[in-house]
C-alpha cells in the first residue's frame, strides 16, 4: 500500500516543489508568474514564509506530489488575523481528494494560529476548476477583477474568495507564528488527513 504523509516543508524540498510549480508558470494562467524562479529564490520564499506560516507538502511514498501554504495578506498589524493560501497538486494526482484534504489540513493549522479570515486569489476560465474547488470547501466569491492579468497573449479575469475561520472577538488572541504551535495538535492534524486521502485512494482502488 502506498504510504502518504503530510509534514512541514523543508529546505531541501524546494528543487521538487519547484518541479510541481513550474508547469503552472510555463502552461497555464493560473499562476500569473512568467519566469521559472532560479531555486535558490525559490529555497529563500519557502524559508521566509515558514517564519510565520505553515508550508505544507504531501508526499507518496516520499515524494512530493503537491503542497499548499499561508502568505501575508498585507504587511499591517491589522492584518495579522488574515492570510491568503495557496496550492498546487503534480500532475496525475488530481482529482483524488489529495489537494481538498491538503488544503484543510493547511485550514486547521491556520485556526490554531487565530487567523480568523483565508483569502485565495483564482484565475477564472471555462477551462479552469478553482472556483469549483473553493466553492466546494466553504469559499465564497467576494471580489471580481476584470481583465486584471496578461498571460500566454490572453486577458483574463481573477476573483477573490474568502473563507471565515474563526469568531471575530473585541479583543482577539495574539497571532501564534507557526513555530509557536503544539507539536501534537499538529500531528493530529496531518494523521486525520493522511487517513482521508488513504480512504479515498482505497475506495478508487476498489472502484
Amino acid at each position: 500500500m502506498d504510504k502518504i504523509k503530510i509534514r512541514f516543508a523543508e529546505e531541501n524540498d524546494s528543487n521538487e516543489i519547484l518541479d510541481i510549480y513550474t508547469p503552472y508558470i510555463l502552461n497555464t494562467p493560473i499562476t500569473f508568474e512568467y519566469d521559472r524562479p532560479d531555486e535558490e529564490e525559490f529555497k529563500n520564499r519557502i524559508i521566509e514564509t515558514k517564519k510565520k506560516y505553515p508550508y505544507l507538502v504531501c508526499t507518496i511514498n516520499d515524494k512530493i506530489i503537491g503542497y499548499a501554504y499561508a502568505s501575508q495578506y498585507k504587511n499591517r498589524k491589522a492584518y495579522d488575523y488574515t492570510a491568503e493560501i495557496s496550492i498546487y497538486i503534480k500532475d496525475g494526482y488530481k482529482g483524488k481528494h489529495i489537494g481538498k484534504n491538503l488544503y484543510m489540513a493547511l485550514i486547521d493549522i491556520l485556526k490554531l494560529q487565530n487567523l480568523k479570515i483565508l483569502y485565495a486569489c483564482i484565475t477564472v476560465h471555462p477551462t479552469l476548476k478553482s472556483s469549483d474547488f473553493h466553492n466546494k470547501l466553504g469559499f465564497k466569491e467576494i471580489g471580481f477583477f476584470k481583465n486584471s492579468g496578461f498571460k500566454e497573449g490572453k486577458w483574463y479575469d481573477t476573483a477573490w474568495y474568502s473563507l471565515e475561520i474563526g469568531d471575530f472577538e473585541p479583543t482577539p488572541e495574539e497571532l501564534i507564528r507557526i513555530g509557536k504551535i503544539n507539536k501534537e495538535k499538529i500531528n493530529k492534524i496531518f494523521e486525520k488527513y493522511e487517513e482521508a486521502i488513504n480512504e479515498q485512494l482505497f475506495r478508487n482502488l476498489s472502484k
